[in-house]
């Protein structure tokens, strides 16, 4: 049977696409745990992307040319690829949460293992806070990509089959508009609405089209032996660059996804008919061995990446040296065992299940039990009866929305828009107090909220939003920032401000210079409101470990020690400073030496919802104590 796809294929073992697939594991697991200098270690899923469009696409037109492919074996091989692995660490992954998590937290556990058991995690966790911003609850994060390819691998079968029996030209103009409109709905949605860009099947589908249009022969690249040794070290160079360049802040999967995905590109296609050095070094051996248990690793890497910085292992934290090799060395090990003893025996061919044509029903009989346990987890109402009530109570803030005004006055979605009416409208007969800065601001209005009934305190906030004045871009904590300052403030007038933001040192505040000659010219009161301590732990989870372990003192030992001398630094270079009040909230919490890690007695809620933002009560907490000190005095 003639085609569009017959004698083009020749597959053969690639390892140097193994080593390729190391470099993309390597890269996420290093940006997940948190490693200096490889937070965009995200871009490695991207180069996965690439990878899987070019390697699967290229079997399918192999088997359509040969006339052997069916969809039925096509899902038959997926299934076996897939499921064995994923199906085991989900089940190690529930029985770790149903032992950790307390009961809201499961909850919403189980309802991302019923997504992740069907391939939809994409679009659960779509609806969830976004991908840099992960819970203890998300164990199943990582299962977002899986979604992804498996949405695309629904259509791309049967799209290749019509092409094949279509007019000549019809795979070539089919695959590149679908590849256009799909970039170019990425690029555009990354700045309207920046989560539904990242998990969206069709924002991503372009990544999985470049591998295919490779694989297809539609795109060729004619060049010699230099000039792909030169594309290829330019394509390395350019995946460390994104590595180490990019950061949560980076619009993404937009334009930025274009550099990692043209690099696994060009170090594939150099592959394919020369041997280039790039090409040499990642087909060593034991790379090529990391990216052949990268599927494996991938699947494991999260659930321990994120015990390690949640704080499940005792003595071992994030961002320390014992926690990135705690980390790593588990994914590592898991993810190897998983690939000799499930992945192995199954795409070989040597277990009964893979032997036999009754795949699909035990691929069923698996999911029912899986999402038999996801039911209990969600029906269960999280199984509250496995700690004790105090460690249940603590243990849910992490799960408790805290009244901050989100999506109104907190914008913390790229969809979501100021409300202006409600949060920045002038009351002539009281004072206008405005509260600016990002999500540690937002968690303060709780409590100046309570703590000051006769003002009128304006908001205006945005997740990972600083308050800086100028260098607006086209986000949305550039457009919140520019309508305060150039629109807002240019035409009302405030009795006060009080700012805040995240702070990782205290040279943060050379970065503020702007903003505080801003309200010093316009003769507005600054009150600066300084760090709280932070955990490198949630604190509502190592509060209720402690409890539960009878250890009173556990969550001490996960406080972060550098909050304290940002704290003195920001004290020191504010004092003496004209129009500035400096209120410190870390010497609120800890007043006596050490941290209150409750903002009530008799433990009744913990100071922070997470690792570092405020719960309500711990935000009533801070503003009393800074009132009780003289720091927090408004006009």
């Amino acid at each position: 049977m003639q085609n569009a796809y017959s004698g083009r294929y020749d597959f053969r073992y690639r390892p140097d696409i193994d080593g390729l697939r190391a470099v993309a594991i390597l890269a996420v697991m290093l940006g997940h745990v948190g490693v200096p200098g490889a937070q965009g270690g995200f871009v490695g899923v991207d180069i996965f992307f690439v990878i899987s469009g070019y390697l699967i696409a290229g079997n399918v037109a192999r088997s359509i040319a040969a006339g052997e492919f069916s969809i039925g074996a096509f899902f038959r091989r997926r299934i076996l690829r897939i499921a064995p692995a994923l199906a085991c660490m989900l089940a190690v992954t529930s029985a770790i949460a149903a032992f950790v998590l307390p009961p809201l937290a499961l909850v919403q556990y189980g309802e991302s293992l019923i997504a992740a058991v069907f391939s939809y995690s994409n679009l659960y966790f779509w609806t969830q806070a976004g991908y840099f911003n992960p819970t203890v609850t998300k164990l199943l994060l990582h299962t977002w990509s899986l979604g992804v390819e498996e949405q695309f691998y629904l259509v791309l079968p049967v799209t290749l089959l019509l092409a094949a029996r279509g007019p000549k030209g019809a795979l070539r103009w089919t695959i590149a508009l679908a590849g256009a409109a799909s970039f170019a709905s990425a690029a555009y949605l990354t700045f309207v609405d920046r989560d539904l860009a990242f998990y969206l099947p069709f924002t991503r589908a372009w990544e999985l089209l470049a591998g295919s249009v490779l694989a297809l022969g539609i795109v060729r690249f004619p060049w010699t032996r230099a000039a792909f040794e030169c594309a290829t070290v330019a394509a390395v160079l350019a995946i460390v660059v994104c590595i180490a360049t990019y950061s949560p802040t980076t619009p993404f999967p937009g334009l930025a996804a274009l550099p990692p995905c043209l690099a696994a590109l060009l170090l594939i296609a150099a592959g394919e008919s020369n041997r280039t050095i790039a090409g040499a070094v990642l087909g060593w051996r034991p790379i090529a061995f990391v990216g052949k248990i990268s599927y494996s690793v991938y699947l494991w890497h999260w659930p321990m990446t994120l015990l390690v910085r949640r704080g499940v292992f005792p003595r071992v934290h994030n961002g320390t040296r014992s926690g990135y090799l705690l980390a790593i060395a588990l994914s590592l090990v898991l993810g190897a065992l998983s690939w000799r003893f499930v992945e192995r025996p199954f795409l070989g061919g040597r277990s009964r299940a893979s032997a036999q044509r009754g795949v699909f029903t035990v691929a069923g009989a698996v999911a029912l039990v899986l999402s038999g346990v996801a039911a209990l987890f969600i029906g269960g109402d999280g199984l509250p009866g496995r700690f004790s009530p105090d460690a249940d109570r603590v243990g849910n803030y992490l799960s408790i929305d805290q009244q901050m005004r989100t999506g109104v006055c907190f914008l913390d979605a790229p969809q979501s828009e100021l409300d202006v009416a409600t949060c920045l409208t002038e009351d002539p007969h009281r004072k206008n107090v405005l509260l600016l800065g990002d999500s540690h601001a937002a968690a303060l209005w709780w409590g100046l909220h309570a703590a000051f009934p006769g003002v009128n305190l304006l908001q205006a906030n945005a997740a990972s939003c600083p308050v800086t004045f100028g260098s607006y871009d086209a986000t949305q904590c550039g457009r919140l920032r520019r309508y305060v300052y150039d629109s807002f403030l240019a035409s009302h007038s405030v009795d006060a401000a009080i700012l805040t933001q995240r702070w990782d040192s205290d040279r943060n505040l050379e970065r503020w210079e702007p903003s505080l000659r801003f309200f010093r010219e316009h003769r507005i009161p600054v009150v600066l409101v300084g760090p709280v301590p932070e955990y490198s732990a949630p604190l509502p989870m190592v509060l209720a470990l402690g409890i539960t372990w009878n250890e009173p003192h556990f969550a001490s030992g996960f406080l972060r020690s550098e909050f304290v001398r940002i704290d003195d630094g920001l004290r020191a270079r504010l004092a003496g400073r004209p129009g500035v009040r400096y209120a410190s909230a870390y010497r609120a919490i800890c007043a006596s030496g050490a941290c209150a890690p409750y903002a009530a007695r008799e433990r009744a809620a913990p100071m922070l919802s997470d690792g570092g933002h405020l719960t309500n009560e711990g935000s009533t907490f801070v503003v009393r104590r800074l009132l009780q000190s003289g720091e927090l005095l408004l006009p």
